[in-house]
């Protein structure tokens, strides 16, 4: 066995070492992790059951899923869990009977990111109720709520609509089979179904958090 022969063997024990330790690395905790969850299927290294789902029709999974673990599972994306729940008991039990503790939304890093967490919108938690009640006390402060407020909604309405009118976007509007219509359509809901797929809740949470730390 020659020198380089050694070498390769050498440098690819290294390799599979450093992939095995960055394996065992991303899965550290897991176990603790999976004694708190719901039950569900176990999921590969690396990419938990992303490969287990059907991209074209991942509902019908989920369906399966709950069938065999129950109306409470989990499935994991990449490194992250995901809780699905099933039917309109459990779904009633937890969006309404326990709403206050269900009332978080997901976080997208790339939102975030450019809000710093602020924003009616984009914040959730006690930091979401603390905007909230300022914004709505601020508001009543202006006159929401009062007849005397109506008057300056509507001549910012005007002015809103005189600006839309010099803007003339457009100058008309589509028909709801027009070609451009649809094309503009079929784009953002292309944008949000990438936004909300496997994929993309892999991206946000694995990618774009890598790039925010």
């Amino acid at each position: 066995m020659d020198i380089l022969s050694v070498l390769q063997t050498n440098f690819l024990s290294l390799v599979l070492c450093i992939i095995v330790f960055i394996l065992l690395w991303m899965n550290r905790g897991k176990k603790s992790s999976f004694e708190r969850l719901p039950p569900g299927p176990r999921p590969a290294p690396l990419v938990g059951n992303l490969f287990q789902i059907g991209l074209a029709e991942p509902y019908k999974y989920y369906l399966e899923l709950c069938n065999k673990y129950g109306s409470v599972c989990t499935i994991w994306l990449a490194n992250k869990p995901v809780i699905i729940l099933s039917g309109y008991k459990t779904i009633k039990d937890a969006l309404a009977t326990q709403g206050e503790e269900f009332n978080g939304r997901a976080q997208y890093p790339f939102l975030m990111r450019s809000t710093n967490g602020f924003g009616v919108l984009a914040s959730s938690g006690q930091r979401w109720k603390d905007l909230r009640r300022f914004s709505i006390m601020t508001l009543k402060n202006f006159g929401m709520g009062r007849r005397s407020v109506e008057e300056r909604v509507q001549e910012e309405a005007r002015s809103l609509v005189k600006a839309f009118h010099e803007f003339d976007v457009f100058g008309h509007r589509f028909e709801y089979k027009d070609p451009e219509f649809l094309l503009l359509y079929d784009t953002i809901n292309a944008y949000f179904d990438v936004l909300n797929s496997p994929i993309g809740i892999v991206w946000n949470e694995c990618l774009l958090s890598s790039v925010d730390k």
